[in-house]
């Protein structure tokens, strides 16, 4: 038996292909060295959320999540967490090895994109985006399932699809919202045999890693939910800074403010979900248009609004063919918001960074609301080929 490693697997792909994960590698090779490089030029692990909660939660294989430790992140990424304390006992070694869990779904989405972007791709694999947050938090661990689930969806692959997305939502909430767009596009195509196909693997793989954790210890599971129902909106949101004053204090006490936001959000996102529902139904919109307006209607609206979250949009900038310029957009308003974010992390002073972060929330605003507007003017038949390389630029153009 041979020694050597069977590389036919490497050269059987696509030139462009393999150049296209060297360079998702190097990116993310860049971003494990902002989080572990030595201070005071790139910054400690400690900035990483992942570094953060390994010792601030004190999960360990002897004290999982939920029933012995309190946990803010759904289920299924409480369950790599606890997962990931078996084989590594530092927080550095808990950060590698989650980075590389989070690399081979990058390099994985890299694949798949290709397929169906070509050359495009490079607008994910060279990303300033996955540099800066793929280690940054878990967020890499629903955008793999949310993204294929969208994705194996178009090839009439319901079940793999409703299994993939119901990963997704018990990992981050958001991808629910694709489950419901795909839904709907089975009713607006009068087929409940396809809906079924899709929801009953969604709601059996959510339903599979949440209910014994709910069976086990209903408050440990349901502190999520009241976690996030008792925050107020984050820095990255414009409604952090509508609900102060010049000053940046609240307008109003701590909990009317809660209140106000939670009823005002979710009105807003309902609203958001409402139109892009009614086109869905409609056949107005592809369901890859829907999806990444969905995305947007859920950063926009919602209070909380994490740096990391651009990871959830930016598989659909080359999916959506946006231009360089928009791309481009797009990479400076992350670096910028990087830095104004550990700047007040940073700093002693309450207010340093903020003026910085709410040009920067404004402009962001406007980028992904006419980002949204482009995605549903997609129509909903006959532009969406499986492989469209021969429209794309080369990698030279790019």
């Amino acid at each position: 038996m041979s020694l050597h490693p069977d590389l036919r697997w490497w050269e059987r792909m696509a030139s462009t292909e393999r150049r296209l994960l060297l360079v998702t590698l190097l990116t993310l090779l860049v971003g494990l060295v902002l989080i572990l490089g030595p201070e005071p030029i790139f910054g400690p692990a400690r900035r990483s959320d992942v570094w953060r909660l390994f010792t601030e939660r004190g999960i360990r294989p002897d004290q999982p999540p939920y029933t012995d430790r309190i946990l803010e992140y759904p289920v299924v990424l409480g369950l790599i967490m606890w997962a990931t304390t078996f084989v590594a006992r530092s927080p550095t070694a808990f950060l590698i090895v989650t980075s590389l869990a989070g690399a081979a779904i990058a390099l994985s989405l890299t694949r798949m994109l290709w397929r169906r972007c070509g050359q495009r791709t490079l607008m994910w694999a060279a990303s300033p985006t996955l540099a800066l947050y793929s280690f940054h938090n878990w967020d890499l661990f629903a955008v793999g399932p949310a993204i294929g689930g969208m994705l194996v969806y178009r090839s009439g692959s319901y079940e793999l699809a409703g299994l993939l997305l119901g990963l997704g939502a018990g990992a981050k909430w958001y991808p629910a919202l694709y489950l419901g767009i795909l839904g709907l596009d089975r009713l607006a195509h009068r087929d409940p045999r396809g809906l079924w196909r899709l929801a009953w693997p969604a709601v059996a793989v959510f339903l599979a890693v949440n209910l014994p954790v709910l069976i086990l210890d209903k408050a440990g599971w349901a502190y999520a939910y009241r976690f996030h129902r008792l925050r107020l909106p984050t820095r990255e949101t414009l409604w952090f800074f509508l609900v102060r004053d010049w000053n940046f204090d609240l307008w109003l006490s701590r909990s009317q403010t809660v209140a106000l936001i939670n009823v005002v959000s979710l009105i807003a996102v309902a609203l958001g979900m409402a139109y892009i529902a009614w086109r869905v139904l409609a056949r107005r919109v592809d369901i890859v248009g829907a999806c990444a307006a969905a995305t947007v209607v859920f950063l926009l609206g919602s209070k909380v609004y994490s740096v990391q979250y651009d990871l959830w949009l930016l598989p659909f900038l080359p999916l959506l063919a946006v231009s360089w310029r928009r791309w481009w957009v797009f990479a400076v308003l992350d670096v910028v918001l990087f830095l104004a974010i550990f700047e007040l992390r940073a700093s002693t002073v309450r207010s340093a960074g903020l003026p910085l972060i709410l040009i920067n929330d404004v402009v962001r605003a406007i980028w992904l609301v006419t980002f949204a507007l482009a995605a549903l003017r997609r129509p909903a038949k006959g532009s969406d080929p499986e492989s469209v390389e021969a429209e794309s630029p080369s990698l030279s153009q790019a």
